[in-house]
């Protein structure tokens, strides 16, 4: 195990290990965690927890009044589902 150590990868990691996998004889997967406690990672379930607030409002109001998004709102929602697909991409 090699301990990685950078601004960035702090900011967003936290001090993590990087564990590697040996699957093959010279294959090796790395594997990266965000540190639960990290300032990224509190931060981002902050933002999360905004975007959710917004959505569980808007949303039955634009299926209950047929109201569409259009123009800038348009743009913020669909910035907000690609956050949301970041996501999960972060989680697993």
């Amino acid at each position: 195990q090699t301990v990685v150590k950078s601004g960035l990868h702090d900011a967003m990691f936290g001090q993590q290990v990087c564990r590697t996998k040996v699957i093959a004889d010279d294959v090796v997967a790395t594997s990266w965690i965000i540190h639960p406690h990290s300032t990224f990672r509190t931060r981002w379930d902050i933002i999360q927890g905004a975007i959710l607030i917004y959505v569980a409002c808007v949303v039955p109001f634009r299926v209950g009044m047929r109201a569409p998004a259009e123009g800038t709102i348009y743009l913020v929602e669909l910035v907000i589902d690609m956050l949301f697909i970041i996501d999960i991409g972060l989680n697993f």
